[in-house]
């Protein structure tokens, strides 16, 4: 799947992908079974087959993405830990705590959180968002907003564009849910500016920070017309 050459343009590769997600979705879920982990090339394909159907999901199949993300991320949370390999299971550990998140469970995420012992600066990141979420989905989202606004000056200090654009996006998904509109369009301009100019930004990436910014301009516009 990492050869893009095999295609010769993008929707080529998404009418592949869009016939092939179903038998790599079976093939996740067979991994599971620790007996296939003694293969370390199926182990260590799942993690990357992880983090490529992951995106594709959340576009194409909005309702069941997050449940498909726990499925799929356990997969590769066990073939990484059969490998023995601790970067792909600190980051395994992590994408897999974002969809318990997604679906609400604070406490599986929280717990997951806390098992990840990395020292690499862009994962520390990483961890400082997840923590800031569970704490927001606990209810105390002025300390939500504290750790967020940590973790995009430590994204920033590490010259991380694409984790201060993830935090920035975090952070004005939060000033929406407080009803902050302003204040989130701004850090959605700035997580967007990031995202074009300085990385090459996955659809999802995009398309998330366009919703929320569309969000706040609605938000904004209804302010203005109220009496």
């Amino acid at each position: 799947m990492s050869e893009a050459a095999q295609f010769h343009d993008h929707h080529q590769a998404q009418a592949w992908f869009n016939h092939a997600a179903p038998a790599l979705l079976q093939c996740l879920r067979a991994a599971t079974d620790p007996d296939h982990l003694t293969d370390t090339t199926i182990a260590a394909a799942i993690p990357r087959i992880a983090d490529a159907m992951l995106p594709w999901a959340r576009l194409h199949l909005p309702t069941d993405s997050a449940h498909l993300a726990i499925t799929v991320h356990t997969a590769a949370h066990l073939s990484a830990r059969g490998l023995g390999d601790q970067p792909i299971i600190d980051t395994m550990t992590l994408r897999l705590a974002r969809a318990h998140l997604d679906i609400g469970d604070a406490t599986t995420a929280a717990a997951l959180i806390d098992t990840t012992s990395t020292k690499d600066p862009v994962r520390v990141g990483e961890v400082m968002i997840l923590a800031a979420l569970v704490i927001d989905t606990r209810g105390d989202h002025a300390l939500a907003h504290e750790r967020l606004i940590l973790a995009v000056n430590h994204h920033q200090h590490n010259d991380d564009p694409r984790g201060e654009a993830t935090a920035l996006t975090e952070l004005g998904a939060l000033h929406l849910r407080q009803h902050r509109p302003h204040d989130a369009r701004v850090v959605l301009e700035r997580a967007h500016a990031l995202l074009v100019t300085r990385t090459r930004p996955s659809t999802w990436a995009i398309t998330r920070v366009t919703a929320l910014l569309s969000a706040a301009s609605t938000s904004i516009d209804t302010m203005l017309t109220q009496p």
